[in-house]
């Protein structure tokens, strides 16, 4: 994701939500690869978290039937497509944190 908001900020085409998101989603990608400080892995933590909300609207999603609307099986599949990448970049994140690395020169 961090690399096609890069390619949209080199195009031009990138919105403003997109310049408050570029850096999130670059501190996720830091962090995943065990590499900055603390500062990218609580912004890492906190994208991840975002993104695994989405967990919660597919569950919304799969009761809007029981309320008389329609049911959207794309708009489930891409919740729960979004949710679990969120959940597993927590999940691989926290484990990073863990595992220290010894570079040897």
């Amino acid at each position: 994701m961090s690399a096609l908001a890069i390619a949209q900020l080199i195009m031009g085409n990138i919105s403003f939500v997109g310049l408050i998101v570029l850096p999130a989603y670059l501190a996720t990608a830091f962090s995943l690869n065990n590499k900055g400080g603390k500062i990218t892995r609580y912004i890492g933590y906190f994208t991840s978290s975002t993104l695994s909300l989405s967990l919660l609207g597919a569950i919304y999603v799969l009761l809007l039937p029981l309320l008389g609307v329609s049911f959207e099986p794309i708009l489930l599949f891409v919740l729960v497509t979004i949710g679990s990448i969120g959940v597993l970049s927590f999940k691989l994140i926290k484990d990073q944190s863990k595992s220290k690395i010894i570079e040897v020169s």
